[in-house]
């Protein structure tokens, strides 16, 4: 059986699973590829398995970082060190 959690189920954490390609038609086609495959029995039984389907996100080289960081609370502590 397959796992998409890579914590302890007990942690209580669902880290979103995060796609990055080098340019934006890689990106579109990755996500175009989940769509399709999220359906797959397989993929279904794991996430019955699971009890939960993972959060999917694409980026493009270098949109990620500020959405990672705001995602971390990286505003809320960089407010507090000024």
């Amino acid at each position: 059986m397959y796992t998409f959690a890579p914590f302890p189920e007990d942690a209580g954490v669902r880290a979103p699973i995060v796609w990055i390609a080098p340019d934006s038609k890689r990106t579109q086609r990755l996500s175009e590829i989940w769509r399709m495959v999220e359906w797959e029995p397989e993929v279904q039984e794991t996430v019955k398995y699971q009890g939960y389907m993972p959060e999917m996100l694409f980026f493009t080289a270098g949109e990620e970082t500020s959405y990672l960081l705001s995602r971390n609370g990286w505003p809320q502590a960089e407010k507090m060190l000024v």
